[in-house]
């Protein structure tokens, strides 16, 4: 009897080895874009993109089928609401999206032939509704789960019969101590925020440039005065008092040719002091002036705080110009959709004693904006003349919001050359204007979302969610039918 039970012992033993050497074998591996420790501002709509990769050792055949990501349902000291997914949240191609809340979504493959090969790599976008702490906080998922088969024929979308897949392994993030972000197995991973976190801003911040009488410019003519304001949001799910500019005033970044002249200006608070409740908003105004033979460019880096504990990330402003021939670029509408036209103005202003006259004005769309051209420039170029002593001329164009990304950020640069009417003219000076780009435009657009996404065909009355998630413009928001 003993001799008849010893195969069957060997057998087991290497069933058992063989088994867990394809367990370690599966392994997959996750990137974080924007990268890990990046800053949102709380309560805003994000979406982070999260990289898969089948990092497969020993030549196991395993593909990841289906990918779970969750999030924590806490949110810490109270008052607090707790970071979401958003339902506007889509699968990759030849994805499906098989269970959403807004704690947990999960993907699945198609088919074989979609899913995660050795060494392969997916994109998995996810949008996130950001919660509100009562000071900056981190935030990390919860877990990120993937599921391998080896089920070469499993299929569920565009094919007869559809046939399921068989999991043959599942690793989840975390499991246990060792491991690193690119190389996963089950009981070998490293802390999950080592691999996926950002952090959550208490405040919002943006700059506006006006002239002194609040009309926003792009540039200036040297000797004139300018006001940088920066708008303050409290985010937060609690009020923040006291809050500043770090630093004041914000650091001022200057180009040649000849430089900016700047006075070192003191705050102005609205309100003052600038105590802010939850959701509130207020002002950190500077009044800037220049020098007369003044020639180039400025623009400003600061982040409001409280404290050091609830903070901004840090903004730039635009890019002044300052110079005796210079252009500001306005454009309308500065958030538009698909298909949408808008309006670009070019004002050049002219502090020289004479006229310019032959400007020939060139406006260029930053690089990858989603923009056509339509008309322009208005009046045709050359034109003028651009009168002495602070006159000013417009040109303006018109440019179609094209095929992009909602949400997607550009802007215009600008350049013009003239000639002035000095004596003797012909020839006159040639003149060139200090140039500086737009205020920023926005590609509006929205993401939508079916709730069911598959259903019985015998079943009645289903009742179908279309969600509409606002991607870009905020005169529109979210709705449900």
């Amino acid at each position: 009897m003993v001799k008849k039970f010893i195969p069957i012992i060997v057998t087991m033993m290497f069933l058992c080895f063989w088994y867990t050497n394809a367990e370690a074998a599966r392994a997959f591996g996750i990137a974080q874009t924007p990268v890990i420790g990046s800053q949102f501002d709380m309560r805003s709509t994000q979406t982070i993109t999260f990289t898969i990769t089948n990092s497969n050792t020993a030549g196991t055949t395993d593909r990841i089928y289906m990918m779970r990501f969750r999030l924590n349902t806490g949110c810490g000291t109270l008052p607090c609401a707790a970071s979401v997914f958003s339902n506007a949240t889509a699968a990759p191609p030849n994805w499906t999206r098989t269970a959403w809340s807004t704690t947990s979504v999960t993907f699945r493959a198609n088919s074989w032939a979609y899913a995660i090969p050795s060494t392969g790599t997916n994109t998995f976008p996810i949008v996130f509704t950001m919660g509100n702490m009562t000071v900056d906080t981190t935030v990390t998922l919860r877990d990120v789960r993937a599921s391998f088969t080896t089920t070469g024929t499993f299929c569920y979308s565009g094919c007869a019969p559809l046939q399921n897949a068989t999991a043959s392994g599942t690793v989840t993030l975390p499991a246990g101590a060792g491991g690193s972000c690119s190389v996963m197995t089950n009981g070998s991973t490293p802390a999950i925020n080592t691999c996926v976190s950002w952090q959550l801003m208490s405040l919002s911040l943006s700059f506006l440039i006006t002239d002194l009488g609040g009309t926003p410019v792009t540039s200036i003519p040297a000797g004139s005065g300018f006001i940088s304001k920066m708008t303050v949001t409290n985010n937060s799910s609690v009020a923040q008092n006291g809050i500043v500019s770090s630093p004041s005033p914000p650091t001022a970044t200057i180009a040649p040719p000849l430089g900016v002249t700047l006075n070192n200006p003191a705050p102005v608070f609205n309100p003052n002091p600038l105590n802010l409740a939850a959701g509130a908003a207020g002002t950190i105004t500077y009044t800037y002036t220049t020098a007369a033979a003044d020639a180039g460019t400025v623009y400003f880096t600061a982040f409001a705080t409280r404290g050091g504990v609830a903070t901004s990330s840090s903004k730039n402003s635009i890019s002044v110009g300052v110079g005796q021939f210079v252009a500001s670029i306005t454009v309308n509408p500065t958030c538009a959709y698909n298909g949408q036209n808008i309006t670009v103005t070019m004002k050049l202003t002219n502090k020289y004693p004479n006229n310019i006259v032959i400007v020939t004005p060139i406006l260029t769309p930053s690089v990858g904006a989603p923009v056509s051209w339509v008309a322009g420039p208005n009046p045709p170029a050359p034109n003028g003349p651009v009168p002495p002593n602070g006159g000013t001329f417009n040109f303006q164009w018109t440019y179609q919001i094209g095929a992009g990304t909602p949400g997607q950020t550009f802007n215009f640069s600008s350049s013009a050359t003239g000639t002035e009417q000095t004596i003797p003219y012909p020839p006159g000076t040639a003149r060139f204007i200090v140039s500086s780009p737009s205020g920023t435009v926005t590609r509006g657009g929205y993401t939508v979302s079916l709730n069911p996404v598959t259903t019985s065909a015998n079943s009645a009355y289903e009742e179908l969610i279309w969600s509409f998630q606002n991607q870009g413009c905020k005169r529109k928001g979210k709705r449900q039918q």
